[in-house]
């Protein structure tokens, strides 16, 4: 550990330790994460009326909403932050930090500038409608492009890197979960 601190110290300044462009996305994400998963119960009870006791599936899928929503919230600034993360600036002449994946050549300035520049530069071009449709080509007679989830069209797709998986895994934890309470409730259902 003495030694990474010192190294760090070494190739990045002493200031890397605490600062840097990845304290802001860093302390963002790890006030929102546990407040909203701590608030979803006290929506659900509170703003919706829904108990848990109740109506278990009708609060079931409450949670299931609340939670894509946390998704939709939480993983734009969990994508900024990893994009930052990896962006080491060594002060050493020369050194350079070599990473497994591509990254950008030019550094992020901030969460902003990132999310500006993942939205520029890999958002893709702009949807545009097409006039005459054609099996398999759009109205310049190329072929067509496939088609974009809902999110591809704002070009913030990869913003929300993981979404699918994350999405599949909340549906299933909701299946289980109402298979569960339909296990313990009985009749109730």
């Amino acid at each position: 550990m003495l030694n990474c601190i010192s190294t760090i110290i070494s190739e990045e300044g002493f200031t890397a330790l605490w600062g840097g462009v990845n304290l802001a996305p860093t302390i963002l994400y790890h006030t929102l994460t546990p407040l909203i998963s701590n608030l979803i119960p006290l929506v659900i009870d509170r703003v919706f009326n829904i108990s848990a006791e109740d109506s278990p599936v009708l609060y079931s899928l409450a949670e299931l909403g609340l939670d894509t929503l946390d998704l939709l919230i939480r993983l734009p600034v969990e994508t900024v932050r990893k994009r930052l993360q990896i962006q080491i600036q060594a002060k050493i002449p020369g050194k350079r930090y070599e990473t497994v994946v591509e990254t950008r050549k030019r550094p992020y300035a901030g969460m902003m500038d990132c999310v500006r520049k993942i939205i520029q530069e890999e958002g893709g071009a702009p949807a545009r409608r097409r006039t005459r449709k054609r099996d398999g080509e759009d109205e310049d007679g190329e072929p067509k492009e496939p088609k974009k989830p809902w999110y591809g069209y704002w070009r913030v797709r990869r913003l929300y890197t993981g979404l699918g998986i994350h999405l599949t895994t909340n549906f299933a934890l909701f299946a289980v979960s109402a298979v569960t309470k339909l296990q313990d409730d009985g009749d109730d259902w």
